[in-house]
């Protein structure tokens, strides 16, 4: 009589399968494959983004990257290497708080708006800056990007804005506002958040502008999307997606009247 033994599969928050097999492993997770390497699956990713549990199968050399500028599952070793440096600027981050000089980024720019406070604001000037974010009870932030750059777009006219959000796949979305200081000559500014944690971490963004608009639109015919990620239904028909857009850009122009 065969021994039976309990699937070794490690399901995400839950534990074991442990559904009876005769070799380790049920019909169900036999023949996972790694996402990242290909090589046989034996656990479900457990990291959670926002409100859900990522899921996709996983081997024991594979693991959930901990840098948004990698891909999603690199092999374990490389997050190692990540983490490391990680620390490592968290320890650079904490020595510049007591020093007055800036850290640079390879452009040659204060390195964040922390440490762009630090110096001379000559030639910067503070302004509102917008963006695009889908509307939803549920954390996370899933702004419009360039498509082909998965950039944000960050813009200080509310009409180019406004022209990049018709061109948006139809959703239920609103701007989101934040005071920046920037300089037109390069293009870039400096997000100003409220707290010191967001402002270590606020690097230089580029502005997205009208001549850059009216380039993307000639060379794609799709050239924006909201950033992937949120589960859920918010489109919107058309006429109400058009009637909503209108009425958000006139209710912040009103706003900035205001002020």
């Amino acid at each position: 009589m065969p021994v039976s033994v309990p699937c070794n599969f490690e399901k995400a928050w839950q534990g074991l399968c442990k559904k009876p097999t005769d070799n380790g492993w049920c019909s169900e997770h036999e023949n996972r494959k790694c996402i990242c390497c290909g090589t046989k699956a034996i656990k479900d990713c457990g990291e959670t983004m926002g409100p859900f549990v990522c899921g996709v199968n996983l081997c024991g050399e594979c693991v959930h990257s901990p840098s948004e500028s990698t891909k999603l599952h690199i092999p374990k070793v490389q997050a190692q290497e990540i983490r490391a440096e990680q620390e490592r600027e968290h320890e650079r981050v904490v020595a510049s708080r007591k020093d007055p000089k800036q850290r640079l980024n390879d452009q040659g720019m204060p390195m964040n708006t922390f440490e762009f406070l630090k110096g001379d604001k000559s030639g910067y000037e503070m302004v509102m800056v917008y963006s695009l974010d889908l509307s939803h009870g549920l954390m996370g932030y899933f702004p419009a990007v360039v498509h082909t750059e998965k950039r944000i777009i960050y813009a200080t006219d509310l009409e180019v804005l406004r022209d990049v959000w018709k061109m948006l796949e139809p959703r239920k979305s609103k701007i989101a506002e934040i005071v920046g200081y920037y300089n037109k000559e390069s293009g870039y500014a400096y997000l100003h958040p409220s707290e010191q944690y967001y402002r270590e971490r606020a690097e230089p963004i580029r502005i997205f502008t009208r001549e850059e608009f009216e380039k993307l639109k000639v060379q794609d015919p799709l050239p924006f999307e909201w950033a992937p990620g949120l589960f859920g239904d918010s489109r919107l028909s058309p006429e109400s997606f058009a009637v909503m857009v209108q009425e958000s850009v006139d209710s912040t122009m009103m706003g900035l009247r205001v002020r």
